[in-house]
Order: C-alpha cells, then sequence, then structure tokens
C-alpha cells in the first residue's frame, strides 16, 4: 500500500483536494483532528486546544493511527499525517509527545505533497487559527518532515482539479 499525505497549513486546500481525489476513485482519510476538534466541541461545548495541548495531540495520533489502518487500498491519500503533531507541539512550545517518536525511523509514507498555501483565508469554529499561526504553522511542517528524512513535493496554487492531477502524476 502507497499511503501519501497532504498536508500543510490551515486551509490550504487539503480536504478539498482529498475530496476530488476520493471522487477519482482513491481511497482517502480525513483529517483526524478536524474529527476530534468537532466532537469536542459537540460534546464539551469546548475546543480541545483549550483544555490541554499535549494530551490532545496524542488522542489525535491515536486517531490518525486508527483512521490509516483503517483505510485500504493500492494507493491511500491521508489528509495530515502523523509528523504534523510534532509541528503542533512546537508550534505550542510543548514537548514532543514520546509517542511520536516511535514513527521517526519507519518510512510510513510513500510520499508527502505540501500543499502551498491559498491566498484567501477564514477562520471557523474548528479552525481557529490566525493568518500569522497558519504560516508558521506551514513552516513548522515542512520542518517536522524533512526532520524525520522526507523529501516534500510542493503543490502550488492551482484549480482543485489541476492539484489533483499534480499528485496522481506524482505518486510513482
Amino acid at each position: 500500500m502507497k499511503r501519501c499525505v497532504l498536508t500543510g497549513g490551515s486551509r490550504a486546500g487539503k480536504s478539498t483536494v482529498l475530496n476530488e481525489l476520493e471522487r477519482r476513485g482513491f481511497v482517502t482519510v480525513p483529517e483526524a483532528a478536524q474529527i476530534m476538534i468537532q466532537e469536542s466541541i459537540d460534546k464539551y461545548g469546548a475546543h480541545p486546544d483549550d483544555i490541554n495541548e499535549v494530551e490532545f495531540l496524542k488522542t489525535i495520533l491515536l486517531k490518525r493511527l486508527e483512521l490509516e489502518e483503517a483505510a485500504k487500498g493500492d494507493t491511500v491519500f491521508i489528509d495530515r499525517g502523523i509528523f504534523d503533531g510534532i509541528a503542533y507541539a512546537r508550534f505550542f512550545k510543548a514537548k514532543v509527545p514520546e509517542e511520536f517518536e516511535l514513527f521517526t525511523d519507519s518510512k510510513r509514507y510513500h510520499k508527502v505533497f505540501l500543499l502551498e498555501m491559498l491566498p484567501t483565508y477564514e477562520q471557523t469554529e474548528v479552525r481557529r487559527e490566525s493568518p500569522e499561526m497558519r504560516e508558521t504553522m506551514h513552516s513548522l511542517i515542512k520542518e517536522a518532515y524533512a526532520m524525520v528524512g522526507y523529501k516534500l513535493i510542493f503543490v502550488p496554487v492551482l484549480s482543485v482539479e489541476e492539484r489533483a492531477n499534480f499528485i496522481i502524476q506524482r505518486i510513482d
């Protein structure tokens, strides 16, 4: 199985491109953090970042692993990978949870696609990052994947269809 990560700063178009890839018949994995954030808001009326960032990162890691392991297909596209969590820990100036280090020597992902950020951005209840945080996270994500040995494939700002084509052409 080829696991391919779509990553980048918040609102870079990852989920939109992922939906296009799914429409074309590929297996996809949604973003674990977005699922967990929405569940927390629905259940507790609070964003989990307001509670404990480090514990939330661990919870996201477990959810991400669960979602990735459940996905079956020759090529699977994943909305954010494990190492996005390292970037978020660094942003929050928190110790990277030990659980992340279990994966730093593995080549879990076949390819990692970093989507360049879209010029427009609006905050939502789930995605509260400021434009500045969004840019900082984009840089930290680049650093996190490079730090564990992945060569990033930069996906330029194009139409959704063109971005999907760009990614598909670079799977092998």
